[in-house]
């Protein structure tokens, strides 16, 4: 996800280490890869990279937020890479979940990031504090000063089309205390070829973090069910 680093993953490499391997890695932009600038493609040719170096050409690829989004174009552009996907907290177009003004806010960031201070630059966004949506206040708690490029990089693309592209099994998993990132879970449960949808009860859009027993057993039982 935007603003984290594969160290979210903790959980799951220790849940699930008994069977799988679990490969994980930070995004463009993110962790040990924060002096690239994040682009789409190049999060995609990065994860494909690495699903041949360390998994044999092939894996099954879990994403969550940001990294589901790259995990979609990922399948539409390379499913035999693509074992099967799961795709947490990512089943809103980015449209729907990053108001205009919040674009306008971090283009602005982005323009000045050389020269201002990291603290000027998460205060741009006051003067647009008078709008009050759900999806506002839901999105203020985006950095822009770290997550600005990723925010902008997808927030005028769609994802669905990506998801029908691909022709293996997914799974969509959401925290059932996510409302932004749920709010169109059922068009996209609809668009995936052959695709299953699960809400964690007492999850958020952390799910992994959030209950991590029960995330890890629902991975395992997606995985061991896929044709590999």
């Amino acid at each position: 996800g935007t603003r984290v680093t594969r160290a979210i993953w903790r959980p799951q490499q220790v849940g699930l280490a008994d069977t799988f391997r679990v490969v994980t890695l930070d995004l463009p932009g993110h962790g040990s890869a924060a002096g690239r600038r994040f682009r789409l493609a190049d999060a995609v040719d990065h994860v494909a990279e690495i699903i041949d170096e360390a998994a044999g050409g092939r894996a099954l690829v879990v994403g969550l937020s940001l990294g589901g989004y790259v995990a979609m174009d990922l399948g539409a552009r390379h499913p035999d890479r693509v074992a099967g996907l799961v795709l947490c907290g990512a089943s809103s177009e980015p449209w729907a979940v990053v108001p205009q003004p919040l674009r306008i806010a971090a283009q602005a960031m982005l323009g000045l990031e050389d020269g201002v201070p990291q603290r000027w630059s998460r205060g741009l966004v006051g003067p647009l504090r008078a709008l009050r949506s759900r999806e506002w206040r839901a999105a203020q708690r985006v950095r822009f000063d770290v997550g600005g490029q990723a925010l902008l990089e997808i927030a005028g693309r769609r994802f669905r089309p990506m998801l029908a592209a691909y022709p293996g099994r997914s799974l969509i998993m959401n925290g059932a205390h996510d409302p932004l990132f749920r709010r169109q879970e059922t068009a996209f449960l609809g668009s995936a070829r052959n695709g299953s949808l699960l809400v964690l009860a007492g999850a958020g859009h952390l799910m992994n973090s959030d209950v991590p027993e029960v995330f890890n057993r629902a991975i395992r039982r997606f995985a061991l069910s896929l044709d590999w």
